[in-house]
């Protein structure tokens, strides 16, 4: 089968798809493209940069507050809650269970504008328990025996206990994407390449650090806010709350925040690095556009959902110029 566009072909297959649809298509490395013996069209570095969110969610905050989350899944207590969320009323009513977001400034700053973030913490309204191990485990691949020795013990907890995950923003580490077959329907090979880089571990430190004072202000102490003491599987060796323990925790516990971008950069046509340029035309084509993220050229210092929207609106901008619609 054989489909002609009329005026252009637009790409929307995101960060990881589009580069693979391209390379297929010829349109890659050279070493690439002879790797997985194809005929090149034109010679563009695809998917060599990954931008993305690392996150440690393995700061666990227990209080003195008496309604659990975890009541919603536990029998004997699922009724009442249950009719709380009918009615609009509850934890269960929590947006996404994101109650809060700092976003901060790391001493340790690898951006370049001095009022750009590079670290953001959550308020989460939950613990890694709450739902007694049916999702937020396998979510964020949590293994069965480091959630049974560390997290399990939390699963009756009769207090409310919350998560306040720091997550990276603009990491030093950069990734990389990689096709390992010709068939479209083999996904591509993704290296975060996370925590590859010591200062972002020494920004990982510094967000942790920031939680440990924030837990010490009035509004946590009145609910007698305190951290959860157990050490990660694997971590025993370390005192808690040492340096060389947050650092052995982060290294077992870290998790993508799949804000990933940059496989397909945008940018100067005089840039090796670039595959598109400002109106998101892939480089050395004629009519072949691409309009998701894999176009960011570096990572955001916010979540990605309006980035996306952006992209959408600034190309319906570039093709009604185009074709006079």
């Amino acid at each position: 089968m054989k489909i002609l566009a009329k005026f252009e072909v637009i790409l929307a297959a995101g960060t990881f798809h589009s580069p693979q649809i391209l390379i297929l298509s010829g349109i890659g490395a050279s070493e690439d493209l002879k790797r997985l013996k194809i005929s090149q069209v034109v010679d563009l570095q695809v998917g060599k940069f990954l931008y993305d969110h690392p996150s440690f969610p393995g700061i666990i905050i227990l209080t003195n507050l008496t309604s659990p989350f975890s009541n919603f899944f536990n029998p004997q207590t699922f009724l009442p809650v249950a009719l709380d969320f009918i009615n609009g009323k509850g934890l269960m009513t929590i947006a996404n269970g994101i109650e809060a977001l700092a976003f901060i400034k790391s001493q340790n700053s690898t951006t370049l504008v001095d009022s750009q973030p590079d670290i953001e913490i959550f308020s989460v309204g939950a613990g890694p328990q709450s739902d007694f191990g049916l999702a937020v485990k396998y979510g964020e691949r949590l293994k069965d025996e480091i959630y049974d020795d560390w997290i399990k013990p939390l699963e009756y907890h009769p207090n409310h206990t919350s998560l306040m995950p720091v997550s990276l923003l603009h990491t030093k580490s950069v990734g990389f994407l990689e096709i390992t077959s010709k068939n479209i329907f083999d996904n591509p090979k993704l290296t975060s390449n996370f925590l590859k880089e010591p200062e972002d571990m020494k920004m990982f430190i510094e967000g942790i650090r920031f939680v440990e004072k924030l837990i010490e202000t009035p509004p946590y102490k009145a609910v007698d806010a305190k951290l959860y003491k157990k050490p990660i599987t694997g971590c025993e060796m370390h005192e808690f709350g040492s340096e060389s323990y947050w650092e052995c925790a982060v290294r077992t516990f870290t998790v993508s925040l799949h804000h990933q971008l940059g496989t397909c950069k945008m940018g100067s046509e005089n840039d090796k690095n670039s595959v598109v340029n400002s109106r998101l035309k892939v480089i050395g084509m004629k009519k072949l556009r691409i309009v998701d993220t894999s176009v960011v050229p570096a990572a955001a210092s916010a979540h990605t959902n309006a980035l996306s929207c952006m992209i959408g609106e600034r190309a319906t901008e570039f093709i009604r110029e185009e074709y006079g619609v």
